[in-house]
């Protein structure tokens, strides 16, 4: 009997570590730095709902410069909550580096802020918001 409590014991232990450790788990091999709570999902919400109207609305140039800035604020803030984002750009830029896909698409979205910017198709800008979502998603903000 008391054998049965104590494995009984145990694999309520383990339960416990593995829910604690999993919590942290989507943030590994980011940063542990990174506060994900620190973050107003629900504006990062409504921000999304915004991007995807723009995108609906036709304008697939702002959804991305939108969606890129968007993902800039949310990972200035799990780093450095409330402070301006020009004091930090170069450790925001360094966590991004580390996201999927957002590297490659933050060097296109500052090509389409210059005045000579390329096209921007529809298809292309719903790729790079699906990549700014899941980067956002992986940061546990979505």
């Amino acid at each position: 009997m008391l054998l049965i409590a104590a494995i009984v014991g145990l694999v309520l232990l383990l339960l416990i570590v593995s829910v604690v450790f999993g919590v942290r788990e989507h943030l590994k091999g980011i940063d542990d730095r990174l506060r994900s709570d620190v973050v107003d999902r629900k504006a990062v919400t409504a921000k999304l709902a915004e991007v995807d109207q723009l995108l609906a609305d036709q304008q697939p140039k702002l959804a991305l410069i939108e969606a890129d800035k968007l993902l800039h604020f949310a990972v200035k803030e799990m780093l450095y909550e409330g402070q301006p984002l020009d004091m930090h750009w170069d450790e925001v830029r360094a966590f991004e580096q580390r996201l999927d896909g957002v590297p490659e698409l933050y060097t296109y979205v500052q090509r389409l802020r210059t005045d000579n910017a390329p096209t921007v198709t529809m298809e292309r800008a719903r790729k790079g918001v699906a990549v700014y979502r899941a980067a956002l998603k992986q940061l546990g903000v979505l």
